[in-house]
């Protein structure tokens, strides 16, 4: 029965051949664009994971009208030590101040 059924399909997709390739060509792409969207999460996911206490670490994020994303990463200086002074949980506190090149 399993031969049968792969005998019909051979023979429609040999009949139909510009559609086999549109469905094929669409298919590999959409199973590289998935490929590709996976490993850049993994990455995302996992850029600081070489640290000691990765599951410990926090970015503050502030609101910037001038980031096109709406918010910047970079704190004052102030609040590294305002988190280290109001809360106890907090170990470790240091104000990060990107460079843009």
């Amino acid at each position: 029965m399993i031969t049968h059924y792969l005998k019909i399909s051979f023979r429609n997709m040999w009949k139909y051949k510009n559609q086999t390739l549109i469905s094929v060509i669409g298919l590999a792409v959409g199973f590289t664009c998935f490929a590709l969207a996976m490993l850049w999460i993994r990455y995302e996911m996992t850029f600081d994971s070489f640290h000691k206490n990765a599951k410990q670490m926090y970015v503050v994020y502030r609101p910037d009208s001038f980031d096109p994303t709406g918010y910047s990463r970079g704190t004052v200086n102030a609040l590294a030590s305002y988190l280290k002074e109001t809360f106890p949980e907090v170990n470790i506190a240091i104000p990060l101040i990107p460079t843009y090149s």
